[in-house]
C-alpha cells in the first residue's frame, strides 16, 4: 500500500510539473521572460500577491477571488521600484485579463485616490463606482475641467484633489484618457481594462507611470 501511495505521489507531481511546463511555454510567456531578460527585470511566470497589495485595499484586487499574478515583471524603474504583471478578474460577464503597473509613490496630495472611464465604469463591475468600502469621496463632474467629462475621480480629500488637477494632474489623464488609476498607501495602481500590454509598449508605460507618481508627489498640497 506504501509503494502504491508512493507511485501515485510520484505521478501527481510528474502531472503537475508538466502542467507549469506546459503553461509557461505559451507565447506570451515566451515573449515577456525575452524582454525582462533585455531588459534586466526580473520575470516570474506565477507569483503570490505580495501582502502590501493584497493589504492596500485596491478595489480592482477586492472585487477579485484571483490572489496570484501571471508573467510577472519587477525591477527599477526611474529610481523606483514597480511589478507589472497579468492579473484576471471574474467579472459577471466573464473573465477580464489586464496588465497591471504598481509602482512606489509615496504620496498623493488629495490622500487615497481613484480614478476611472465613466464608461469603463458603466460596463464593468470592477470599477463601477458605486458604493465603496474605502470612503473616498466623488468630486462632482461639475467641478471637473471639460476634458475630463467622461471621467469619475474620488480621493479622500475632493478639495485637494481639484488643486491638483490644476498642478498636472489633468494634463496627465487627457493623454491617457482609458486608464484606471488606485493611489494606496504609498503604491500606485494603473491599468486598462482588458489589456495585456505587449513587450514593446511596458517601457513607455513605465515612463507615463513615473511621470504621473511624479505629478503627484510634486504636488504642494
Amino acid at each position: 500500500m506504501t509503494l502504491l501511495a508512493t507511485v501515485i505521489v510520484l505521478a501527481l507531481l510528474g502531472a503537475i510539473v508538466a502542467t507549469v511546463s506546459f503553461l509557461s511555454q505559451n507565447p506570451r510567456c515566451r515573449q515577456l521572460r525575452a524582454f525582462a531578460k533585455e531588459a534586466e527585470f526580473e520575470f516570474q511566470r506565477l507569483a503570490a500577491l505580495d501582502r502590501d497589495v493584497r493589504n492596500a485595499n485596491f478595489r480592482l484586487i477586492n472585487r477579485s477571488e484571483i490572489r496570484h499574478a501571471e508573467n510577472q515583471l519587477r525591477g527599477l524603474w526611474n529610481k523606483r521600484a514597480f511589478k507589472c504583471f497579468d492579473y484576471t478578474v471574474l467579472t459577471a460577464s466573464g473573465p477580464i485579463s489586464q496588465s497591471i503597473l504598481l509602482m512606489q509613490c509615496a504620496k498623493s496630495g488629495a490622500g487615497s485616490l481613484h480614478v476611472s472611464h465613466q464608461q469603463g465604469a458603466r460596463a464593468d463591475v470592477f470599477t463601477e463606482t458605486g458604493i465603496s468600502s474605502d470612503e473616498l469621496r466623488s468630486l462632482h463632474r461639475s467641478l471637473l475641467p471639460a476634458s475630463l467629462g467622461n471621467f469619475h475621480l474620488e480621493a479622500s480629500s475632493p478639495a485637494a484633489l481639484q488643486v491638483l488637477l490644476d498642478t498636472g494632474l489633468t494634463k496627465w489623464l487627457t493623454q491617457h484618457e482609458d486608464v484606471c488609476i488606485e493611489h494606496k498607501q504609498g503604491l500606485l495602481l494603473i491599468y486598462r481594462t482588458g489589456l495585456l500590454l505587449p513587450p514593446d509598449s511596458i517601457l513607455s508605460a513605465l515612463s507615463a507611470a513615473a511621470e504621473l507618481a511624479d505629478t503627484l508627489e510634486t504636488s504642494d498640497l
